[in-house]
C-alpha cells in the first residue's frame, strides 16, 4: 500500500499572469498505486476578460446563424420552433467549434482530443437549451423569449467547460 504525501510537503506553483489577462491555475494530482508515486501536473485555465469577449464575438456570430436557422425553419419551412432552435444549435456548432479554437482560445490544435470533448459539452448545452425552451413554452411564454433565456445559460455553460476542459492548456508535469 502506497503513503500519499501531505499536501504540506507538495510542491507550490503559481501562475505568472501575462499583462493582459489573468489566468486561473489548477493543480490536479494523481496516484499511481502501482509504483507509489504521486504524479501532478498543471492545468491552466484559460478563463480571462480577453477570452471572454473573444468567445462573445465568436458564440455572437454563431448565435446569428442560429437564430437565423430558426427563423428560416419557423417561418419559411413551417417547422416547429423547438426543431427549429435544435437544428439551429447543432449547425452553429460546428461554426464555433472553429471559432472558439481558432480565435476565442487559441487552441493547441489537437482536434482528436479537443472535438469529442466540444461536442460533449455542446450536446449538453443542446439539452439544456431544449430544455428551457420547453419550459418557457409549458408556462405559455413566447418561443423566442424561452430561447432568449436559453441562449444565456448555454453561453455561459459553454464558456465556462470550454475554458475548463476543452481548451485547457494542460499536461506540463512537476
Amino acid at each position: 500500500e502506497g503513503r500519499v504525501p501531505h499536501r504540506a510537503h507538495l510542491p507550490q506553483f503559481r501562475c505568472r499572469p501575462r499583462r493582459w489577462a489573468s489566468f486561473w491555475c489548477v493543480q490536479t494530482q494523481s496516484v499511481d498505486c502501482r509504483s507509489d508515486r504521486l504524479s501532478m501536473s498543471i492545468r491552466t485555465i484559460q478563463i480571462n476578460k480577453k477570452s471572454f469577449l473573444r468567445f462573445l464575438l465568436g458564440g455572437g456570430t454563431a448565435t446569428m446563424l442560429h437564430y437565423l436557422v430558426i427563423a428560416v425553419a419557423v417561418y419559411l419551412a413551417r417547422i416547429s420552433f423547438t426543431t427549429g432552435s435544435a437544428t439551429g444549435y447543432v449547425l452553429s456548432m460546428f461554426y464555433n467549434y472553429w471559432a472558439n479554437s481558432r480565435f476565442t482560445f487559441n487552441g493547441d490544435g489537437n482536434h482528436t482530443k479537443n472535438l469529442p470533448r466540444f461536442l460533449v459539452i455542446s450536446l449538453m448545452g443542446l439539452a439544456i437549451n431544449q430544455s428551457i425552451l420547453v419550459v418557457g413554452i409549458y408556462f405559455n411564454l413566447p418561443p423566442i423569449v424561452g430561447q432568449l433565456a436559453a441562449t444565456v445559460v448555454v453561453v455561459l455553460w459553454n464558456y465556462f467547460l470550454n475554458a475548463m476542459w476543452t481548451f485547457a492548456i494542460r499536461n506540463r508535469k512537476l
